[in-house]
C-alpha cells in the first residue's frame, strides 16, 4: 500500500496571514466584526503580516508585546531595536513606527485650541503616553497662545545614558520664534518616581528668569512618573525661590 503523502509544512515556509482560515483572518473579523474585536497581538499581526519559520504572524506579534511589555513599550522602541526582530524588516518597522506616530499626533491635536494653562490634569493626559515608561528623560513644552489656548508641543531635549541637557536660551528662542505667549514644561522621571530632584528645582527657577526677561508666561512644569505627576504650580513653586528639602 503506499504510503500517505505528508501534510506537514515545508521546512522554511513563512505562516502568512492568508493562510490562515478565512474567519480566523484579522482583516476579515475586523471588517466584518469592528477593529474592537481584535486583540492587540491581531492588530499588530496586521502590520507584519508574515512571520517566521514556525511562528505565523499572530505568534510573533504576542513575542514581541511580551518583550516590550505592551504596547506602550513598543510604541517607545526605537526603529533600530525593531530592525533586530527577526521577521521584522524595514518596510515593516517604517509602518509600525509611523502607526504609533500618528496616533500620538491624533491625541496631541485634540488638545489644540483648549485652554491649558490651568490644568495639570489635562496636560498630563495628553503627554503621559508618550512620557511614561520612556528609558530616558524627554523635555518637553506646551506652547499656548494669548488666550492660554494650545498651540503645539515641542521637544526640547533627549537625554543620554550621562543625563538630560537643556539650553535654555535654545529654548526661549525657539518660543520666541513659535510666537508663543505662554507655555508650560514638562519632562519625565525614567524611575518612575515624579518627585522633582535638586536638578529639576533649579532647572525650573532658570526658566522661570529667562522667561520673564523676555515677558514669557511659564504656567507650570510638570515631571511624569509611572502613573501620576508632579506640578510646581500646584505645589506653589512657581512664582517664588523653589528649594529642595
Amino acid at each position: 500500500m503506499e504510503p500517505v503523502p505528508s501534510k506537514t509544512k515545508k521546512p522554511g515556509k513563512l505562516n502568512s496571514l492568508p493562510s490562515w482560515p478565512a474567519m480566523e483572518r484579522p482583516r476579515e473579523r475586523l471588517l466584518r466584526h469592528g477593529v474592537g474585536s481584535l486583540s492587540d497581538a491581531e492588530l499588530l499581526a496586521l502590520f507584519i503580516r508574515s512571520g517566521v519559520p514556525g511562528e505565523n504572524a499572530r505568534d510573533l506579534a504576542l513575542k514581541l508585546l511580551q518583550n516590550s511589555d505592551g504596547l506602550q513599550g513598543l510604541a517607545r522602541r526605537s526603529p533600530t531595536e525593531l530592525l533586530s526582530v527577526p521577521g521584522l524588516g524595514p518596510a515593516k518597522v517604517a509602518a509600525l513606527v509611523a502607526s504609533f506616530e500618528i496616533g500620538k499626533r491624533i491625541l496631541a491635536s485634540r488638545a489644540e485650541g483648549r485652554p491649558l494653562a490651568d490644568s495639570a490634569q489635562a496636560v498630563y493626559q495628553l503627554l503621559r503616553h508618550s512620557l511614561e515608561g520612556e528609558r530616558e528623560e524627554v523635555f518637553v513644552g506646551v506652547l499656548l497662545n494669548a488666550k492660554n489656548e494650545m498651540m503645539k508641543t515641542i521637544t526640547f531635549s533627549r537625554g543620554d545614558p550621562t543625563g538630560l541637557v537643556v539650553s535654555i536660551p535654545q529654548i526661549i528662542r525657539r518660543l520666541l520664534i513659535e510666537g508663543s505667549a505662554a507655555v508650560i514644561f514638562v519632562h519625565n522621571h525614567p524611575s518612575g518616581d515624579p518627585t522633582p530632584s535638586r536638578r529639576d528645582l533649579r532647572l525650573t527657577e532658570r526658566l522661570l528668569v529667562a522667561a520673564e526677561a523676555v515677558d514669557l508666561t511659564v504656567h507650570d512644569h510638570l515631571v511624569i512618573g509611572n502613573g501620576r505627576f508632579f506640578s510646581f504650580s500646584a505645589k506653589g513653586l512657581l512664582g517664588k525661590k523653589a528649594s529642595a528639602k
